[in-house]
C-alpha cells in the first residue's frame, strides 16, 4: 500500500512535467487525478508509507521528484503522520495500546 501511495503522490508532478507544453490542459488533468486520489486513498496507505523503511533511506530521499523538488521522509509529512495516528486509534484495543503504538512509531 505504501508503494501505491508513493506512486500516486508522484504522479501529479510527472503529469505536470509531461504536459508543460500544454499548460492550459493541466488544470483539468489535475482535477481528474485529485478526484481519483481522494476516492482511492485511505489512511492505511499512509500507514504503509510511514512503516516502509525504504522511504527513509538517505539515497532515496536524495532523488529529486518531478519538478525538481526534494523528497521528504514520511515522518516529516503532516498528512502521513496524521493518517498514521488515525490508524493507531482504529487498530488499538484501548488507550494504553494506542499510546504504545505511538511510542513505537516515534522509536521507528
Amino acid at each position: 500500500m505504501g508503494e501505491i501511495y508513493n506512486r500516486m503522490d508522484n504522479m501529479l508532478g510527472e503529469i505536470k512535467d509531461i504536459t508543460s507544453k500544454y499548460k492550459h490542459e493541466f488544470p483539468s488533468m489535475e482535477k481528474s487525478v485529485v478526484t481519483r486520489w481522494d476516492k482511492m486513498t485511505t489512511h492505511l496507505h499512509c500507514l504503509g508509507v510511514v512503516l516502509t523503511s525504504r522511504f527513509y533511506d538517505h539515497i532515496y530521499l536524495g532523488i529529486l521528484v518531478s519538478g525538481g523538488f526534494t523528497r521528504r521522509a514520511p515522518n516529516l509529512d503532516k498528512e502521513m503522520v496524521m493518517g498514521c495516528m488515525e490508524n493507531f486509534g482504529k487498530i488499538a484495543e484501548n488507550a494504553n495500546e494506542e499510546k504504545q503504538l505511538r511510542y513505537q512509531f516515534v522509536e521507528f
